[in-house]
């Protein structure tokens, strides 16, 4: 027993240096900003300033999805069920919409061309209704997946639009300048939503919304103001900076309780009490600058925002580890053929196993019973597992071989 407890201690702390952080993932090879991705659970979908490419192995690997584009400068993506949407932007040149109804192998153009010089910087959709975000231009809204747009700015004060959000009865949009409107008819009446935000802080600069809950970056005249939450539907808005280190918000992504920032200077922070204490999430981030998260199953994906084209993956379950709450978890044996036996002394947990690239295969929770959690891996093909565990004392990780 003392040798299974000496090689698992071992285990955990190889496995905490090696897999809990953040991995570079192989491609796509551009040098250009990652500006957004999106996943259906099995695709992934990144949109960038070469084009847009997918990986439909968790990151592993990614091909070119651009046959039918006119240009590859792609500003936003968005999966409406199986029907894929890109904003497409060539300066001077061309601003619209393309639509893939086959997971990217081919495009095709919308109807409506906006402006040249104005971007279609975010599209959201709820049910059959899609919108648009364009700068300078407001909002558009279309009800047959995008072969025709309406222009629905009834209500807002200006048309420096800055990012969409939609939960399930309202639409979102964040201005520079004016805040943050909603609107309860498709577009067809914007009201305002500011209470809370400071009067200098009305450059909203990126919005989310997770249900009733709200999350929005700020911009004032001498820089960053801060993030934003609200937890009843915009009706009211709390300043929530504590952690944060680097307030230049690009992105937010909500994975159960936890809630991720993107910042350009400082890297992914996380939070898991509704923004009021933040904490770094960047063990293993080769730059500090990103622009775009994305969950797909138990990882989260970070793209890079200095024209390096990097994509990171990191699991969603390292929540917790860079504050040094680490659980050692002593199993064995190890290598087995089946059967994984962790030693607990706590009671309630929840436990995943993922494969080498991070697909969850097995997934635990409850009480542990007589100290002792049995896993067994007996119809999984043999290589490389991880185990992690959470409970009210911290985290623990170790590294299975399945022979």
């Amino acid at each position: 027993m003392k040798k299974h407890i000496t090689i698992a201690l071992l285990t955990v702390f190889l496995s905490i240096s090696l897999n809990a952080q953040w991995q570079v993932c192989n491609g796509p090879y551009i040098s250009n900003d990652i500006r957004e991705m999106v996943s259906d659970g099995t695709n992934i979908f990144a949109a960038t300033g070469n084009g847009i490419f997918r990986s439909t192995d968790n990151g592993t690997s990614w091909t070119e999805c651009n046959n039918g584009l006119p240009y590859f400068d792609v500003w936003a993506i968005h999966l409406s069920g199986s029907v894929l949407f890109a904003s497409i932007f060539h300066i001077g040149t061309y601003s619209g919409i393309y639509v893939s109804t086959d997971y990217g192998n081919t495009w095709v153009a919308t109807e409506n061309e906006f402006t040249p010089g104005d971007v279609p910087i975010s599209i959201k959709s709820i049910g059959s209704n899609i919108f648009t975000a364009v700068q300078n231009e407001g909002v558009y809204h279309s009800t047959d997946n995008g072969v025709n747009w309406t222009m629905v700015n009834n209500g807002l004060p200006t048309l420096n639009v800055t990012e969409l959000a939609i939960n399930s009865n309202r639409v979102f949009v964040s201005t520079g300048g004016s805040g943050v409107y909603y609107s309860t008819n498709n577009g067809g009446l914007w009201n305002s939503c500011n209470s809370g935000i400071a009067g200098t802080d009305q450059t909203v600069t990126h919005i989310h919304a997770s249900d009733s809950l709200l999350f929005c970056s700020t911009y004032n005249g001498f820089g960053p103001a801060g993030i934003y939450v609200s937890e009843d539907n915009g009706s009211n808005w709390d300043l929530r900076n504590t952690g944060i280190t680097n307030l230049y918000g690009n992105d937010f992504v909500v994975s159960g309780s936890s809630v991720f920032f993107a910042t350009t200077m400082g890297g992914v922070f996380y939070s898991n009490d509704l923004g009021n204490q933040w904490h770094t999430f960047n063990d293993g981030l080769t730059s500090p600058c990103i622009h775009s998260l994305c969950i797909n199953g138990s990882n989260i994906f970070a793209g890079n925002g200095q024209n390096e084209g990097t994509v990171f993956r990191r699991s969603i379950f390292d929540v917790g580890i860079e504050e040094n709450n680490i659980v050692s978890l002593q199993t064995y044996p190890n290598p087995t053929t089946e059967l994984i036996h962790i030693e607990a002394t706590f009671d309630e947990f929840d436990l995943i196993v993922t494969n080498a690239i991070g697909q969850v295969v097995h997934t635990m929770s409850g009480m542990a019973k007589n100290g002792q959690i049995t896993i067994s891996l007996l119809d999984k093909p043999r290589g490389i597992y991880y185990v992690r565990l959470k409970n009210k004392f911290g985290v623990g990780l170790s590294k299975i071989i399945l022979q």
